[in-house]
């Protein structure tokens, strides 16, 4: 009776230092004479690497794993670090040596527990992985970043990339386009895994639309990552498939679409946006880049000039908005490199500034800037000018009543000074008030001194 209530002391103690650990979860020893089961903890540690949820039945052990081991006996109470060492194996103090090289998480914590079993039968084993192995992976190819990384065993390709990657001027230009554009898909790069000699093709395009991690494997020891440039073309946006291809011969546009599944409903087919950064971009920036080369007190109003409205523009972007050239341009023949962006139709017009009743309105083909300004109440009365936002290209332009506004619009009706002078007026004297109130207290002060 005396040892039950020891025992149960013992337990309750493991259980109140290691308060997070979640005891529901149990592995039924069926290779055990007890019939017990024995708890496997799932402790959250303080390992940024464990933050990231672990599959039991394929996580495999490797050299470098580290467990925190508790196991209680009549013999007594044991508990340490266990490390996996070089040769696969953990060293389980009064058990022995157990070989766990290569095995799943989940079969070494029964392995381990039935190894301890073996030699305390009414024992209480519990086992949880608190650290995870780390090693090099190589990064070859046409990267800035060739050379070996630190990695953990349960990263996935995609984490090297998210961890050496930069936003680039692609990037910003895709995502003003796409509020969902994911960051680090490579657009213009291919990624290759290189594996005991076999070459295996990672899709992190697909991986980051569809959330399939066959196309994003876990990272093992002596991985090569060859980064690589590609001419694919690309489709995004309001399609049912975003996807990228070869370019083949005498394929269109129209093809590229329907090879993406089509447009959605959603798509706004006639504001489709093209785009060939690789050969578009160099060409642009030619010029910019011989007057950048300038000393800034050497160059000429017309090279000041010609920077200002370079930086204001996007680089590489065509954009297609009369329906008879939409239609040629979906029947002409592809080109390496190549970006289709299909925006998403924006059914409304967005009205603010001064006017009565600033908001959303529902957008209508015909309807003029000042139908809009009507429906919202009409002007305030300190309204002065009236400008259209584009939201897709960040343009600012006066406007009159009667201009008709493109879908998606921000209508903005300029406002005058906040409040009038004589509001200002009384402001200033009250200001001044208040400051010759402080200037008389401080002569009293100090003429009472």
């Amino acid at each position: 009776m005396n040892f039950l209530v020891f025992l149960l002391t013992i337990n309750f103690c493991l259980a109140f230092n290691t308060s997070n650990i979640n005891q529901s979860d149990y592995y039924e020893q069926s290779g055990s004479s007890s019939k017990l089961n024995i708890p496997i903890t799932k402790t959250k540690s303080n390992n940024q690497i464990l933050d990231k949820f672990i599959d039991e039945d394929s996580y495999l052990i490797g050299a470098g794993d580290v467990f925190l081991f508790n196991m209680i006996t009549t013999n007594g109470v044991f508990t340490l670090e266990i490390i996996v060492s070089p040769t696969g194996d953990v060293l389980i103090p009064v058990v022995g040596k157990v070989n766990i090289k290569d095995k799943t998480l989940a079969d070494a914590y029964i392995l381990m527990i039935n190894k301890c079993k073996e030699k305390y039968e009414d024992a209480y084993v519990y086992i949880n992985l608190i650290k995870l192995r780390e090693f090099k992976v190589l990064v070859t190819g046409n990267s800035k970043y060739s050379g070996m990384h630190v990695m953990s065993s349960n990263n996935r390709v995609s984490d090297l990339i998210e961890s050496l990657y930069t936003f680039t001027y692609l990037d910003t230009l895709l995502s003003k386009h796409l509020f969902d554009y994911p960051k680090n898909i490579m657009i213009n790069k291919d990624i290759d895994l290189i594996r005991n000699d076999s070459i295996i093709a990672i899709n992190l395009f697909d991986y980051y639309y569809y959330g399939d991690n066959s196309y994003n494997p876990i990272l093992i020891e002596e991985d090569i990552i060859n980064i690589k440039s590609t001419n694919k073309i690309t489709v995004l946006g309001e399609v049912e498939k975003p996807t990228r291809v070869f370019n083949s011969k005498n394929m269109t546009y129209n093809d590229i679409l329907n090879i993406s599944g089509g447009i959605k409903s959603s798509g706004d087919l006639d504001k489709i946006k093209f785009l060939n950064y690789a050969g578009l971009s160099s060409y642009h920036t030619n010029e910019k880049n011989r007057i950048l080369n300038i000393d800034p007190k050497y160059r000429s109003d017309t090279d000041e000039s010609f920077l200002s409205a370079r930086n204001k523009t996007m680089d590489g972007m065509i954009y297609i908005s009369d329906n008879l050239k939409l239609e040629d341009f979906l029947n002409s023949e592809t080109n390496e490199g190549d970006i289709l962006i299909v925006p998403q139709k924006n059914n409304y017009i967005e009205v603010l500034g001064g006017i009565n009743n600033p908001g959303t309105y529902l957008y209508s083909n015909n309807k003029t800037i000042g139908d809009y300004i009507e429906s919202a109440g009409g002007f305030s009365e300190n309204s002065k000018n009236i400008y259209m936002l584009d939201v897709n290209t960040g343009s600012r332009v006066k406007v009159g009543k009667y201009y008709i506004p493109e879908s998606g619009s921000i209508i903005f009706v300029e406002e005058k000074i906040g409040y009038k002078k004589w509001d200002r007026i009384k402001d200033i004297i009250s200001i001044s008030a208040s400051i010759s109130s402080v200037l008389l207290v401080l002569n009293n002060v100090l003429g009472g001194n």
